[in-house]
């Protein structure tokens, strides 16, 4: 009786916070980029992940409700856009056990200033099934602004690939963003790249990897972090009612 109370006030909350928030601002803008560089130098513990000439970076404009795409626009080639993610890597007490603090920060086809600025933390960094994955928390870099930036209001991201998919805007290859103002958190960070061995191991040397993965999603506040919640919430209680 209690859960359901529970839940029951998630409802409402969630409820009322959705109804307060425009449709716009309730979308994810979602990023991925792959074959990066990876450069760590272990005198500073400095990590950096960034784009080569063969990288390219897709954005996509994700309804979070219905998980549709709603729009889309891809940068081709290292020339034609810049990705840098800026760690700094902590090693923690105990073994293999890592942290990680720093910035992520890239363009569209506009490379002169970035558009999309973020601050960093770590939550899980591991070496799982031949790879390194550093997952972690995006916030605005910033306090109290956006991590979607210099792109005006609304915020538009353009893309050189040719998409056909025009999106609300109207324009292919390009992403709208409206309300940019809310967008100041993120989920979901993942730096990926093959390795062997183990963390304090990897740590131990400067390195050099190529054919990473950046993947992430900026998203607005509070709507998609109550609903996300209330949806963990719902499953939660229909697997132990059919368990």
């Amino acid at each position: 009786m209690l859960k359901r109370r529970i839940l029951l006030l998630f409802i409402c909350f969630a409820a009322l916070c959705f109804s307060a928030t425009p449709v716009m601002s309730d979308l994810v803008l979602t990023y991925e980029m792959g074959r990066a560089t990876l450069t760590y130098t272990k005198a500073s513990h400095n990590f950096q992940v960034a784009e080569t000439s063969s990288s390219d970076l897709y954005v996509q404009v994700v309804d979070y409700v219905a998980f549709t795409t709603l729009d889309d626009a891809e940068v081709d080639g290292g020339t034609n856009f810049n990705l840098l993610l800026d760690l700094a890597m902590v090693d923690e007490a105990g073994a293999n056990n890592w942290s990680a603090t720093g910035t992520l920060k890239f363009t569209d086809t506009d490379t002169s200033d970035y558009a999309v600025e973020a601050a960093i933390q770590s939550y899980s960094v591991q070496i799982d099934s031949g790879y390194l994955e550093i997952k972690g928390y995006l916030s605005d870099l910033v306090p109290n602004t956006s991590i979607l930036v210099n792109r005006g209001d609304p915020w538009v991201f353009g893309g050189s690939a040719g998409y056909t998919l025009a999106g609300a805007d109207g324009t292919a290859d390009q992403v709208t963003m409206y309300n940019p103002g809310s967008y100041d958190g993120g989920q979901l960070l993942m730096i990926k790249f093959g390795v062997s061995g183990t963390l304090d191991a990897f740590f131990s040397i400067d390195r050099l990897l190529t054919n990473g993965e950046v993947k992430g999603q900026v998203v607005p506040a509070p709507a998609a972090v109550v609903l996300g919640i209330l949806g963990l919430a719902v499953v939660g209680v229909k697997l132990r009612k059919y368990a």
